[in-house]
């Protein structure tokens, strides 16, 4: 086999290893962003602010909605306190759907009544 074929397929594969690298570093430092959505089910909700509370160490960047039931099974104003939020969204502030899921890389069910179910 000729010697430059050798070193050029040797040296394509180490750029092609450093480009990897590059790319899963950066991805691995991107901010990572969720919306959570909370209905008007009770049951499970500390459960669901703990793990929220983990996932914001982890890095994790949260939007959270409350449903209109939500909204009165649920303090907003505990949440946002809790998780430190600039708002909680719900019927009467969000300005478009799109601002909020637009970004996200998951959509997270943090509680679900009966009925949404």
């Amino acid at each position: 086999m000729d010697m430059n074929k050798i070193l050029d397929d040797t040296f394509m594969d180490v750029l092609i290893q450093r480009i990897v690298d590059e790319v899963v570093r950066r991805i691995k430092n991107q901010p990572k962003k969720a919306v959570v959505f909370f209905t008007g089910g009770a049951i499970g909700f500390r459960q669901s602010m703990d793990s929220l509370l983990k996932l914001q160490k982890d890095g994790w960047q949260l939007k959270v909605v409350l449903s209109d039931d939500g909204m009165k099974v649920l303090n907003p104003d505990a949440i946002q306190k809790e998780l430190n939020l600039d708002a909680v969204y719900h019927s009467g502030n969000i300005k478009s759907q799109k601002e909020l899921y637009s970004s996200a890389d998951i959509l997270i069910i943090g509680t679900m009544s009966i009925n949404t179910a």
